[in-house]
Order: structure tokens, then sequence, then C-alpha cells
């Protein structure tokens, strides 16, 4: 006789990565999503590489 121990449940996970000027401008693009009022949402703050290329002019 086998038997199987069933994995636990999880939420469905979903990274996106998106480019605001500040928080408020990723807070609007965030919150005019249709889904919003269902989702859960955990925002990490990205930095530039030290020795990623700078801007060009």
């Amino acid at each position: 006789m086998t038997s199987t121990v069933p994995a636990p449940v999880r939420d469905p996970e979903n990274w996106g990565l998106r480019h605001a000027a500040d928080p408020t401008e990723l807070h609007a693009v965030i919150s005019s999503l249709p889904v919003w009022p269902w989702m859960d949402v955990t925002v990490h703050a990205l930095s530039d590489h030290p020795v990623a290329p700078g801007p060009r002019a």
C-alpha cells in the first residue's frame, strides 16, 4: 500500500517589474488594475547596479 502526502495549498504568485518615478505613480498604476480590490501586493524597491551604465545624454 502506498500513500501520498498532499502538497500544501499555496496562493498563486505573480511577479512583475514596473518602473515609476515615485511611489505615488506606482500606486496609481497598480490600483488602476481591474483586479486591484482582490490583490495582495508587496513592493520590493530595486536600485541601480553600481556598474550599470548611467543615462545617456
